[in-house]
């Protein structure tokens, strides 16, 4: 009978050690099933950004188109540039042709005395 008491001791013993393991073992599931939910928190955050994201990005159409537009103007902006150039060229030999003009009008002036 002493050795069957022994055994359910025994028993004993081990079902408390395996009580601790068990709970020990809830323990981590419970740390577990939190950072599962801190991850899946975090994966919807992250989708919605993206999300988000996505919606506002400017697509390679997006961008092809803004730089065509932008070919554009500038392909105005170096035509207005050349002319306004070409213009202050023409000006400037006016401004010359004007000057010498003036100077034989004086001297005509001069040579028949009308100052």
């Amino acid at each position: 009978m002493e050795e069957i008491m022994e055994k359910l001791r025994e028993h004993d013993k081990k079902f408390a050690e395996h009580d601790l393991e068990f709970k020990s073992i809830q323990k981590q599931f419970g740390s577990l099933e939190q950072y599962v939910d801190r991850l899946t928190l975090e994966l919807v955050t992250h989708t919605t950004r993206l999300d988000r994201i996505e919606e506002n990005m400017a697509t390679k159409e997006d961008l092809r188109d803004l730089t065509e537009k932008m070919d554009t103007l500038i392909g105005f902006y170096q035509h207005d540039n050349q002319e306004v150039t070409l213009l202050a060229y023409a000006l400037s030999k006016h401004d010359d042709r004007i000057q010498m003009l003036e100077g034989e009008n004086i001297k005509i002036k001069f040579k028949i005395n009308l100052d």
